[in-house]
């Protein structure tokens, strides 16, 4: 099941955000990922997933890693976090 399956619809931008959270949750676990498999493994949309990864590396948390070597067709760029940028991880293990 795509992660974002999991997530109901809200106003524009909670459901903004929380595209982004899933785009960085899987760019976490599987860099260097392609567009291309974010959205396969999230359910979100392309044009989505090309606008909102485009933020991203404005803002300059995800940087490019190379282009595919495998494969028919075009090459798709690989994307990772960007290792000069810093980041903050929280979780919330239920504890009160």
């Amino acid at each position: 099941m795509p992660i974002s399956e999991r997530r109901s619809a809200g106003v524009p931008s909670e459901l903004r955000e929380r595209n982004l959270k899933t785009i960085i949750d899987v760019v976490f676990r599987y860099q260097p990922i392609s567009r291309t498999k974010i959205s396969n493994l999230t359910g979100i949309s392309k044009p989505t997933i090309s606008k909102l990864v485009g933020f991203l590396i404005k803002e300059g948390y995800l940087v490019s890693a190379g282009k595919t070597s495998s494969g028919l067709g075009k090459r798709q760029e690989l994307l990772s976090f960007n290792p000069g940028k810093a980041f903050v991880i929280s979780v919330d293990v239920g504890l009160a």
